[in-house]
């Protein structure tokens, strides 16, 4: 998961892995990976 400002910021990309990364519709402060499941960049962090 990465926090949604972070995603943001980077146009949805994961800055780490590259994967895509999804939107945050339910305004949840995170958003999750489309396609790789093991990257643990910002794992377990929100934006509030």
């Amino acid at each position: 998961m990465v926090k949604t400002s972070t995603a943001e910021r980077q146009g949805f990309v994961c800055p780490k892995c590259g994967d895509e990364l999804s939107a945050d519709p339910a305004k949840k402060g995170f958003v999750r990976h489309t396609s790789i499941k093991g990257c643990d960049f910002e794992l377990g962090q929100r934006d509030r």
